[in-house]
């Protein structure tokens, strides 16, 4: 599971969506999420959605491009804030010279001020420094002593700067633009932060992570700046989630604990594409199966307490032609919940997305019928695991509950299929030998399908 250390949720461009999508975090990875105030109206709004959502909390402060209007009393109702139990930092303050929307000498003092009033609370800071190194470093060096420690948020600097605040006891924070194709300063402190100092956030809904970006980002999209992390320094994307969630934890004091409500993964995003998990039934032990080693992957645990409803996966779907697929994929077969995937695929569709289903291939054997097309207009690529060029030895390998019919049932489903699906795929795991990938490549061409060789996937040790 992910922690998103700093996401505006109460912006106005969540307005439309907000409930659904705050409800729907915890199905794609995203267990907490740390809202900060900019204004003294969204730091109001900020522990109003902390008070309504058990997986957020807050932080109050008024952001340096505000700062021009801000009153003396608002330092004492940011105090009172302060005090409700699930606010857990002063933010977001600092210093913004880039814009420069409020008088550079009226940012450092209410700059000041803030840092102090962190010193009363207790409680650490959020920093906004952008074009302000000096001016920021000055600050902080001079009150230190006053600090309850802090993170630079969402990170811009270059590594030497970056140094200079780990010296000062202070956290880094990476965003969406270290996935960015033109980046270079983030993806160097991305390699070279310390991971015992590294937190991870979105910004929503601001500064979106390729290849979303020029759309609203929300804290769904902060497993995309994990992965991209964990690519730079050749890691597991687990050990990204699993390091970045507990810093998050120790820098704000937040004493997280697993509450009632669902951690079922019901979605998740992995690259550029959203994977929807029905169930974890299926028809199938095949001996390579991921799921008899691994608890999920991308750091998603995929073992289901339930299985959701259509109009639940729906709901977390959101805008479907974001993706560049929504793909029925998860820890079971997906054609078992057929209804359900009918519905989802038709809403999908209706949005423009383009829909793709794994499976093994018993689908008719399993409802009794040729459910092939109820797949047209809906579906446009079914892909279908044969892994082995017999029905003997995919019986051996992928032990089906059917026997070997689940052999020749698995390729009459995929003839039916290539009558009402554009895309129909053949795939085999890369563990088979030369000969049985070249034989099971010439079963997809005689049938007049693709063919395609999957990678094996290895043991994960998930967050």
């Amino acid at each position: 599971m992910f922690f998103d250390s700093h996401a505006h949720l109460d912006d106005i461009k969540f307005e439309e969506d907000r409930d659904v999508l705050i409800r729907g975090l915890l199905n794609r990875g995203v267990a907490c999420v740390i809202n900060p105030g900019d204004t003294i109206e969204s730091s109001r709004a900020a522990i109003e959605l902390a008070k309504s959502y058990p997986h957020i909390y807050a932080a109050v402060g008024i952001h340096p491009h505000n700062v021009e209007s801000m009153l003396d009393s608002h330092i004492e109702e940011l105090e009172q804030m302060a005090s409700y139990e699930k606010v857990v930092a002063i933010g977001e303050i600092g210093l913004d010279y880039y814009y420069d929307n409020s008088p550079r000498d009226v940012q450092k003092r209410r700059f000041v001020d803030q840092i102090e009033l962190a010193s009363r609370v207790g409680l650490p800071i959020i920093v906004h420094n952008r074009d302000a190194h000096a001016d920021t470093l000055d600050i902080i060096v001079e009150n230190i002593d006053k600090i309850p420690g802090g993170v630079m948020h969402c990170f811009s600097g270059s590594v030497e700067m970056m140094r200079e605040f780990l010296e000062l006891g202070f956290y880094i924070s990476l965003g969406g633009p270290v996935t960015f194709k033109n980046a270079k300063r983030p993806i160097e402190v991305a390699r070279e932060v310390p991971l015992d100092r590294l937190l991870i956030e979105t910004d929503s809904p601001y500064l979106t992570p390729h290849p979303f970006r020029g759309r609203r980002n929300d804290p769904g999209y902060v497993p995309l700046v994990a992965q991209k992390i964990a690519e730079i320094r050749g890691i597991p994307v687990e050990e990204v989630a699993m390091v970045t969630f507990q810093n998050t934890l120790n820098l704000f004091n937040i004493k997280y604990e697993r509450d009632g409500s669902s951690m079922d993964t019901f979605v998740y995003v992995l690259g550029d594409a959203l994977y929807i998990n029905l169930t974890n039934r299926c028809t199938n032990r095949c001996d390579f199966c991921i799921r008899n080693e691994n608890a999920g992957v991308g750091g998603y645990n995929l073992w289901l307490e339930r299985e959701p409803t259509a109009q639940e996966v729906i709901d977390l779907i959101g805008d479907a032609s974001r993706y560049s697929e929504v793909i029925f994929c998860g820890y079971g077969e997906p054609t078992i919940k057929l209804d359900e995937l009918i519905e989802i695929a038709k809403a999908v569709k209706a949005q423009g997305g383009k829909t793709r289903i794994n499976t093994n291939g018993q689908a008719n054997l399993y409802h009794g019928e040729n459910i092939a097309p109820r797949f047209e207009g809906i579906i446009d690529t079914v892909s279908i695991s044969l892994n082995a060029p017999t029905k003997e030895e995919y019986q051996k390998l992928c032990r089906s509950e059917y026997g070997e019919d689940a052999f020749c049932g698995m390729l009459e489903f995929a003839k039916a299929c290539r009558e009402y699906v554009p895309n129909v795929v053949l795939s085999v795991v890369d563990i088979l030998p030369p000969d049985k990938i070249e034989a099971s490549k010439r079963i997809a061409e005689d049938l007049g399908v693709g063919f395609r060789v999957r990678k094996f996937v290895e043991k994960q040790d998930m967050a």
